[in-house]
């Protein structure tokens, strides 16, 4: 009996709690985003390490088309045409060229608004009153990851107004989204790469 009672918590504590409220949220927010054509939008990303007594920010656009996307940031350009992925280094004048495996792709602007669905538990945190936000916590099931949670701001029209990434090492890496913009007129050939537009740079194609 001891035993059977000792296995049923080993059970219980290895099952993932499923929150149905932050649940909802989180299905609510990804299929706003998926129902868009296209969008932009601004962010400011900012890296904060109280140990280390690190603070930088840092501002940045991102377009996204379904699959497809272009990040622009102050020192680099990464354009994604859902197959392939090229990181232009601005000061380096170099481009690498490889191809996109989405699972592999880090938390960023682009796939924030479905993370959720990749082997992550989730837990309603609070409901912020001014302004309202809710406030919801991701935990990823791996261990092994560098970083132990997400937590994600969403406003009542099902925005995602920030998130915020805390690394085990300390690192806290925010992103904070403005002046995101409906696009309906957004061709695919602006996120494709066009080599005649960088002059002296060198290719690095790991395809």
């Amino acid at each position: 009996m001891k035993i059977f009672f000792i296995l049923l918590i080993s059970l219980t504590l290895s099952e993932y709690p499923k929150d149905t409220k932050a649940k909802k949220i989180l299905e609510s927010v990804s299929k706003k985003y998926k129902n868009i054509p296209a969008f932009s939008a601004n962010f400011i990303y900012t890296l904060e390490n109280k140990t280390q007594n690190i603070q930088e920010d840092f501002h940045g656009k991102v377009t996204i088309k379904g699959e497809k996307f272009k990040l622009e940031l102050t020192e680099q350009e990464i354009t994604n045409d859902g197959k392939n992925q090229y990181t232009y280094i601005k000061e380096a004048k170099e481009i690498t060229i490889s191809p996109y495996k989405k699972e592999d792709t880090d938390i960023n602007m682009v796939n924030i608004f479905d993370i959720y669905k990749k082997k992550f538990k989730y837990q309603f945190v609070e409901e912020l009153s001014t302004p309202i936000l809710s406030i919801i916590d991701l935990e990823p099931e791996k261990k092994e990851k560098n970083y132990f949670k997400i937590r994600i701001e969403i406003d009542k029209k099902n925005d995602i107004k920030s998130f915020k990434i805390f690394e085990k090492n300390g690192n806290i890496y925010t992103y904070l989204i403005k002046n995101l913009e409906i696009k309906n007129n957004i061709e695919d050939n602006f996120f494709t790469f066009d080599k005649n537009k960088y002059k002296e740079i060198e290719i690095i194609d790991l395809r």
